[in-house]
C-alpha cells in the first residue's frame, strides 16, 4: 500500500511538471505569435509602400539615365543663362572636401 502511495504521489509530481511545462510554453508562445503578426503587418506595410512608390514612376527608364538627362537640361539652361549676358549662378553640387 506505501509502494501505491508513492507511485500515485511520483504520478501526480510528474503530471504538475509537465503542466507547468506547457503554461511556460504558452506564456512564450502567445508573445512569439504577437510578435510574428505585428511582423507580418509591418511587411504588409512596407511591401505597399513600396509598390506605391515605384507605380508613382512617371517613366520606366533608370534612375541614372533620368540624372544625366536632368543635368544636361541645366548645362542647356545654364549656357541659355550665359549667351544672354545675365549673371550665372553659383554652380550647386558636391562640394570638395
Amino acid at each position: 500500500m506505501a509502494l501505491e502511495e508513492a507511485g500515485t504521489e511520483r504520478h501526480v509530481i510528474a503530471r504538475m511538471a509537465d503542466s507547468s511545462e506547457d503554461i511556460v510554453r504558452d506564456l512564450v508562445a502567445l508573445p512569439l505569435r504577437m510578435l510574428a503578426g505585428g511582423l507580418g503587418i509591418f511587411e504588409t506595410l512596407l511591401r505597399t509602400a513600396a509598390d506605391a512608390i515605384s507605380e508613382d514612376d512617371p517613366d520606366d527608364t533608370p534612375t541614372a539615365d533620368r540624372i544625366v538627362e536632368l543635368e544636361a537640361r541645366v548645362e542647356s539652361l545654364e549656357e541659355q543663362l550665359s549667351s544672354s549676358g545675365a549673371p550665372t549662378p553659383p554652380a550647386v553640387g558636391p562640394t570638395a572636401t
